[in-house]
């Protein structure tokens, strides 16, 4: 499916700086809800509208859409749409769920689905017990959705959807710790030459360096270049106790 970032997606390209528009081919990949009669819900000043739970990505979630806007958050003119995960009662204690999540409302006139995200650095949203839900207070307005001009609601009829990517952690890092005033370890390990030609890897015995034991390691072939080759020798043996 081809997304592309358009330099004018809708007339609120200016408004809700902190959200990308995109238009985007094809079905979302995970949930749409269409909605036909759409202006009975804003006359009939219906609060809400839950979605059909579906399953995505490990996890259960339902589309929630204020056609009016989110009241208990002070929305007016807008039209408030959110993600929220279901089923939690059966997942285990500690339970969170880190997802990466796209709305899109379609655009009959350009046969494309505009597409909202957050434009922020981190995408992320994580969901846990006390976070079950997230989205956009401030999806679009009424004045530009309702708009015959700009083909999101055709004939009374519109269409919301959603992409959930779910963000694994894979377990693999690193961390780094840097000691003040580290302890240095002097450690002189004498090879004989004649073990140059009759061994391929040599290890010292085991000494201690700080809280850790430790052991070198040396591979003779490279020492073996070296001393057929004496004025690389020379530097090698200037740089390690042989």
């Amino acid at each position: 499916m081809q997304e592309s970032r358009a330099s004018n997606p809708s007339p609120e390209s200016t408004i809700n700086q902190g959200l990308l528009r995109s238009l985007k081919d094809g079905l979302p990949a995970y949930y749409s809800v269409k909605i036909d009669g759409f202006s009975r819900l804003v006359d009939l000043d219906i609060e809400k509208y839950d979605s059909s739970t579906f399953h995505a990505c490990g996890s259960n979630w339902r589309l929630i859409l204020f056609p009016n806007g989110n009241a208990e958050k002070g929305v007016e003119g807008h039209i408030s749409l959110y993600l929220a995960i279901e089923k939690t009662d059966c997942l285990p204690l500690g339970w969170e769920a880190c997802v990466t999540c796209k709305m899109f409302v379609f655009d009959h006139k350009k046969d494309k689905y505009l597409t909202i995200q957050d434009d922020s650095v981190n995408q992320i949203q994580r969901f846990h017990q006390e976070q079950k839900e997230c989205g956009f207070d401030r999806l679009i307005s009424l004045k530009a959705f309702n708009d015959e001009a700009n083909g999101y609601l055709l004939n009374d009829s519109c269409v919301f959807g959603v992409e959930v990517y779910e963000v694994k952690y894979s377990g693999i890092g690193e961390a780094l710790k840097m000691i003040e005033n580290p302890e240095e370890v002097t450690f002189e390990w004498i090879v004989s030459l004649d073990s140059i030609y009759s061994e391929k890897q040599v290890c010292s015995e085991e000494f201690t360096g700080g809280k850790h034991k430790w052991l070198v390691m040396l591979y003779l072939h490279v020492i073996s270049f070296l001393y057929k080759h004496r004025s690389l020798f020379r530097f090698f043996k200037q740089k390690v106790k042989i």
